[in-house]
């Protein structure tokens, strides 16, 4: 009984600094006026190009401006506001939620991944010390493939981990699908996971 409810209090107090998080970053994009920077920009001018190719053209517009956007850097996080941009409208605030989705993910899979390991005490302390560091939090203020990176890296040490040595085909499945995702992420991800891995 008392593991139940320690583990209940645990969760409960996850939620409620996941989403202190989530409305502090939201916050901070309404109040910051500055101007993208390079990196930000080039991701921002491609997510708009997304949308207006895929609101214009449909798929078969999207789809030929996507293949041709690799180059430098992997497009995936330009893709990721589209959905947004169709509810909320275009703009920098709008593709910066995409990070609030993130800040999510990467709360809940740390959270899973220490617990797994530890404890769910641990776990918790675990999201905390990370989503505190100023790298983490700074990131997750920036319209950068860095911090979306760093959340799948965390998912995807999680589904090693339960996959027992790659025992399991269906969590095998997952790991290949966030490969995947990963390389369209930034093509340096097996990079981040070759270790853990090996």
């Amino acid at each position: 009984m008392h593991d139940r409810h320690a583990n209940l209090l645990c969760w409960s107090a996850l939620a409620l600094f996941t989403v202190g998080l989530v409305a502090v970053n939201i916050n901070y994009s309404r109040a910051d006026r500055r101007p993208p920077t390079y990196d930000d920009a080039w991701f921002l001018e491609n997510s708009l190009i997304f949308h207006h190719h895929l609101t214009e053209g449909g798929l078969r517009a999207f789809l030929p401006a996507y293949a041709s956007s690799f180059g430098t850097k992997a497009p995936l996080l330009s893709v990721l506001p589209l959905p947004l941009y169709l509810i909320f409208g275009t703009g920098q605030q709008t593709a910066l939620l995409v990070n609030s989705f993130f800040v999510v993910i990467s709360s809940l899979y740390l959270f899973l991944l220490v617990r797994r390991l530890f404890s769910p005490a641990a776990g918790l302390a675990a999201v905390v010390f990370y989503q505190t560091m100023p790298l983490a939090y700074g990131l997750s203020r920036a319209f950068l493939a860095d911090y979306g990176l760093t959340a799948l890296v965390i998912v995807w040490l999680y589904y090693l981990v339960a996959s027992e040595q790659l025992s399991h085909s269906l969590i095998d499945l997952v790991l290949g699908m966030l490969l995947g995702l990963g390389l369209l992420m930034k093509v340096l991800f097996p990079a981040y996971i070759a270790g853990p891995l090996l």
